[in-house]
């Protein structure tokens, strides 16, 4: 479930299997035998019809992100000329696979699933939506926020401050940690996932500071849990704190769209009550 999709064994050996495959079908189309019924060489007809192909799917893409704005927002052209590429990809592989035969076709057919996972894979490297398997399937590695003891603040970040240069801070873990919690919503209704929250070292005390807290939402499509892991910011975090006496802001990433799907525009609308939500 923590294995990266963004870095690492699984998209290395996703890519590196399919440019082998791609690599023998593109040797068996240029050495292999040509059928003598046929005028074009099996490659530049492969070629054509990955070109047409690719421009279809470039206006398609197009079309979905920019004009019939499907997702809400665009996708951005990173993202529109991968999906292109990938179907111009498939395009050639399933012409080569109609064409030959043999070997060459089963490489062919292969190549189909291989290309789309790759393509898949591509796009999410680009948003890094997406960081492991288990964010595909809705797992989530945190605990809930009632699995924590959290005392309440014992003394103002400038007295932490004079106790860090005096050596004599209480008792705390080298890294934060991030947690899920489930915010009420009696006065709003709103149908909310669960929130995350991260608590630096400091907060985690038996004697913590009064800390800021820091706000954040995720867009469209999106989950406060992939805003956290997408966002590194448990990470970022750590790194702040780690130079600043276990100091760092408290962080809270609410739900404020109730499904990837939504876009409540952080507003009381006919699909639920988010500002209420959000500011009560």
């Amino acid at each position: 479930m923590e294995l990266s999709l963004i870095r690492g064994i699984v998209p290395q050996t996703v890519f590196g299997v399919t440019a082998v495959a791609a690599l023998v079908l593109l040797i068996g189309l240029v050495v292999g035998k040509r059928n003598r019924a046929r005028r074009m060489h099996p490659l530049i007809v492969s070629l054509i019809v990955a070109v047409a192909a690719g421009a279809v799917g470039l206006l398609a893409a197009w079309l979905v992100s920019d004009v019939f704005m499907a997702f809400g927002v665009s996708l951005g052209w990173p993202v529109i000329f991968t999906i292109a590429g990938g179907i111009a990809a498939v395009g050639f592989v399933i012409a080569s696979a109609v064409i030959v035969q043999g070997l060459r076709r089963v490489v062919a057919i292969i190549l189909v699933p291989l290309i789309l996972v790759s393509t898949a894979l591509g796009v999410d490297s680009i948003y890094g939506e997406y960081q492991t398997i288990g964010n595909l399937v809705g797992y989530s590695p945190y605990a809930s926020l009632s699995s924590v003891k959290v005392h309440e603040s014992a003394m103002s970040v400038d007295q932490w401050r004079k106790r860090a240069q005096r050596n004599d801070l209480p008792d705390m873990p080298q890294t934060g940690k991030v947690l899920t919690a489930t915010i009420p919503n009696t006065k709003s209704n709103f149908a909310a996932r669960p929130a995350m929250i991260y608590l630096p070292p400091a907060a985690l005390s038996e004697m913590p500071p009064t800390l800021p807290v820091m706000e954040l939402m995720a867009g469209q499509p999106g989950s406060p849990s992939r805003l956290i892991d997408a966002g590194n910011i448990a990470a970022m975090m750590d790194s702040y704190a780690a130079k600043h006496d276990g100091l760092a802001p408290i962080v809270i990433v609410p739900d404020q769209n109730g499904e990837a799907s939504h876009n409540s525009l952080c507003a009381d609308t006919t699909q639920g009550n988010a500002e209420t939500y959000l500011t009560k």
